[in-house]
């Protein structure tokens, strides 16, 4: 579905042949069988040990991996052109309305924990801002979303923050 388009994307911005891309969070592989088609050398990689097995059966190039990296020196730094990290970022596009716009963002993800999500936005409106609460909060994925910071700018936008607990099916793909 989307994996084609973020490929071409890559594509279109490194046209070298020999692109290599690391995916955080690979999950069931899907990712890395759009790449195979499209003959990209892509590592897979997984933190949660029961599907980086699955995904080692079907796959040569799956590293175990464990966040966040705290080893800067990892044998993986330096090799890759590309780093994808999808499911995370595509959920939260589809939760997001189009009056909120996202400035900053953190991710904390541990083995078998759920993952933490801190983010800075803007929104044109208190109200809008306390819609997107409760589309959050609707959300099964969602554990909790905690807003703060409120602040009116200069612009007239509102300004927040916002925390996130993110249920760990969604980072480690374990459903």
């Amino acid at each position: 579905k989307n994996f084609f388009k973020i490929i071409n994307k890559i594509k279109s911005i490194n046209k070298d042949d020999n692109l290599k891309i690391l995916e955080f969070g690979s999950g069931g592989g899907f990712f890395i069988e759009a790449c195979k088609k499209m003959k990209i050398d892509i590592t897979g990689s997984e933190a949660d040990k029961n599907q980086y097995n699955v995904l080692k059966s079907k796959f040569d190039n799956v590293v175990e991996m464990s966040l966040p990296i705290k080893n800067k020196k990892n044998d993986l730094f330096g090799k890759f052109d590309f780093v994808i990290f999808n499911d995370v970022f595509e959920h939260l596009e589809d939760l997001t309305l189009h009056s909120i716009q996202f400035t900053d963002f953190s991710y904390t993800a541990y083995p078998g924990k759920n993952a933490h999500i801190q983010m800075s936005g803007t929104s044109n409106s208190y109200s809008s801002l306390a819609l997107q609460s409760d589309v959050f909060a609707q959300d099964d994925q969602v554990v909790s979303a905690l807003f703060s910071s409120f602040d009116l700018s200069d612009t007239g936008r509102v300004t927040f923050e916002v925390d996130m607990e993110i249920n760990n099916t969604l980072t480690s793909y374990i459903q």
